[in-house]
């Protein structure tokens, strides 16, 4: 072991009411965590080697009661870091946290229940932003020269709850919390075309995963679809069931899946 760190017990205890759910991000020599809460939220840089605090960046913005929990995982774009979370997306500099940009108005009404889960995706120049309970996505544009007015480049009233949707080529897919799948022109936020995948009573928290012209969508029931996507219109080629409750997102990697359900971890070649 090269080093460990307690975050709650050197940076105080957070108030998230389903605990930590945003995963650490790395950048060329650090790792970045988030910590999005009803108290003060704030970014922190760790070094890789050491796990040495290289910079903390608060990211309060004093949202409506539980809008101002968030479970998402930022990402970046070249010398960002984009998170999504409290009502506002914030773009902060890699290399010492300086807030470069940010821009609000996600949850109009003040739904003081507006927690965040699905993460932002960076799409060429944009970066999509699922918000509102799954009710709306976003897509901002993420250069540091654009002025405020002019960052949104197109909305939509539908979105996903809490798997993150899947960019490749242009093309974003998104994954409904029933099943839903559109796959979605990035650039203009036009539909391309959906697919319903076979209805039941379990939902999907695991995110969307592209591995060659298939895309992947785990089912919380451990039912894993899968869809081609080479064409014009999807393809459902197969379904796969495993034992017990998945809510994780499978990781691709060296031509094998890594699926972790409640009960075991799985590994398909």
């Amino acid at each position: 072991m090269l080093w460990s760190l307690n975050i709650q017990e050197k940076y105080g205890e957070d108030t998230l009411w389903w605990d930590l759910g945003s995963s650490p991000i790395a950048t060329d020599n650090a790792f970045i965590i988030t910590i999005m809460h009803s108290g003060p939220s704030y970014l922190i840089a760790l070094d890789k080697q050491t796990g040495a605090e290289l910079w903390k960046a608060d990211r309060w913005l004093n949202v409506n009661q539980e809008a101002n929990q968030s479970y998402t995982t930022p990402t970046v774009a070249g010398e960002q870091i984009l998170t999504l979370g409290a009502d506002h997306i914030t773009s902060h500099r890699t290399t010492d946290g300086k807030l470069l940009w940010k821009l609000g108005g996600f949850n109009p009404k003040n739904d003081g229940y507006f927690r965040s889960i699905a993460s932002p995706v960076v799409a060429g120049e944009l970066v999509i932003c699922p918000y509102s309970r799954g009710n709306t996505l976003t897509a901002v544009r993420i250069a540091e020269s654009v002025a405020d007015k002019d960052r949104i480049a197109w909305a939509r009233d539908l979105g996903s709850d809490v798997p993150t949707p899947a960019y490749r080529d242009g093309k974003l897919y998104l994954l409904g919390d029933k099943g839903l799948v559109s796959c979605i022109d990035a650039k203009s936020g036009k539909t391309l075309w959906d697919e319903q995948l076979p209805k039941s009573n379990k939902a999907y928290s695991s995110s969307p995963i592209l591995a060659g012209d298939r895309l992947y969508c785990l089912r919380e029931d451990a039912t894993c679809f899968v869809l081609s996507v080479a064409g014009d219109k999807p393809e459902l080629v197969s379904q796969n069931k495993l034992e017990g409750q998945a809510v994780a997102t499978p990781v691709f990697v060296n031509n094998r899946i890594y699926i972790r359900t409640a009960e075991a971890l799985y590994c398909i070649e």
